[in-house]
């Protein structure tokens, strides 16, 4: 119930648009298998991490795999380096303004 009001308010604050002007902007991790994201290095690289479900991370490049798969590359949010951790795209809730209330 609590990820999908964050959810809820993620829309709700993406359909608001440029009314809202916050310097950058994160994604919340949303697993729909109901397991941890896992974190990758580079593609198919498991590193041993994961992000849980409804955790906001700073997006960095995206890139496409052979098969078309969009991967992120992010960083936990509130982290001051530099992005390098692999996510599969599909997973992540983007366009929501740091610091918004919906990052934990």
């Amino acid at each position: 119930m609590f990820l999908q009001k964050k959810l809820l308010f993620a829309i709700i604050v993406c359909c608001m648009g440029p009314s809202i002007s916050l310097a950058q902007t994160c994604c919340i991790v949303h697993d729909t298998t109901g397991t941890n994201l896992n974190v990758r290095d580079d593609y198919g690289n498991l590193t041993g991490d994961t992000f849980s479900n409804g955790e906001c991370v700073m997006p960095g490049k995206r890139d496409y795999d052979r098969y078309g798969r969009l991967w992120v590359l992010v960083k936990r949010w509130g982290y001051s380096g530099h992005p390098r951790d692999w996510v599969f795209g599909r997973y992540l809730v983007c366009n929501i303004p740091c610091g918004s209330g919906a990052c934990r």
